[in-house]
């Protein structure tokens, strides 16, 4: 086998695919993070058809019970609610 067939063998002199994504967890792992609370639990959103194309959704939310303020859920229609 001649020089030049071995460097246009099947090894690829670039990176593995997972090892973009690998980098990008160490990186994660050594930056510092921003610790925020908000005082929320949990939810559910659920949906139910009424009819065709036509769906009712619900959305739940569950907030800490001596949470003292509010909360502005925004829809990103231009919506938004209050709890």
């Amino acid at each position: 086998m001649s020089s030049k067939e071995r460097s246009q063998g099947s090894a690829s002199s670039s990176p593995p695919r997972w090892a973009g994504l690998a980098l990008v967890l160490l990186l994660s792992l050594l930056l510092p993070g921003v610790a925020q609370a908000t005082h929320y639990y949990g939810g559910q959103i659920s949906w139910e058809r009424v009819s065709g194309s036509t769906v009712n959704i619900t959305l739940t939310t569950v907030w800490r019970s001596n949470f003292i303020g509010s909360a502005t859920i925004d829809f990103g229609d231009g919506n938004t609610a209050f709890s």
